[in-house]
């Protein structure tokens, strides 16, 4: 038998008695991490650059570097004109990107199948309501489907948590997959968890 007293709170063996809390104060809160470098710091930084009409705008160290780096090319250095056409080609790529990914989902709405209800004309206040919650945007490769109305699909985030909470007993068939991929904003990269779909 251990001749050691009890604390108060716990039982004869030192574990913690049901209802009571350990830790009364609660979690402490997290502090914020303050930026590590120099290099952090100076980027994180607001710099208020004046026109040459006068009006004053606000940058960030980075905007305004691209800025100064932009002017430098024009002027005609190398180096600067170098780093503008690698920024070029990055968003040349980024937009056939985004196009590629557009012109896939046009294709995929022709003779697509969609049941009626996706149709239903809802209050436009629960449209707005999505909108705010982050839960769906506009999807405007829809609007020559149902041109009275603005179509919405899902943030991906929304599918991945509805798929998480599914409990059928049988995968989804192959038109509800479809449909679910359809009214999603990015359908490539959502989350199925194991046994919804065959």
């Amino acid at each position: 038998m251990n001749n050691k007293e009890t604390k108060p709170g716990r039982d004869s063996k030192g574990r913690y008695i049901k209802g009571h809390n350990p830790n009364p104060k609660g979690r402490p809160k997290k502090v914020p991490q303050k930026p590590t470098s120099s290099f952090d710091v100076i980027f994180d930084r607001k710099i208020t650059l004046t026109a040459a009409d006068g009006s004053c705008r606000e940058l960030t160290a980075e905007q305004a570097l691209q800025h100064a780096t932009l002017k430098a090319a024009l002027e005609g250095k190398a180096g600067a004109i170098n780093r503008v056409v690698k920024w070029l080609i990055k968003r040349e790529r980024w937009i056939r990107k985004e196009a590629e990914k557009k012109a896939a989902r046009a294709k995929k709405y022709d003779g697509a199948y969609l049941p009626n209800h996706f149709f239903s004309k809802d209050p436009e206040n629960a449209d707005e309501a999505l909108q705010i919650l982050g839960i769906a945007v506009r999807d405007p490769l829809a609007d020559h489907l149902d041109p009275d109305r603005i179509r919405l699909v899902l943030e991906n985030w929304a599918v991945d948590m509805a798929l998480l909470r599914w409990r059928g007993s049988e995968p989804l068939t192959a038109g509800e997959i479809q449909a679910i991929e359809i009214c999603t904003l990015d359908e490539e990269n959502l989350s199925w968890p194991k046994g919804v779909r065959v």
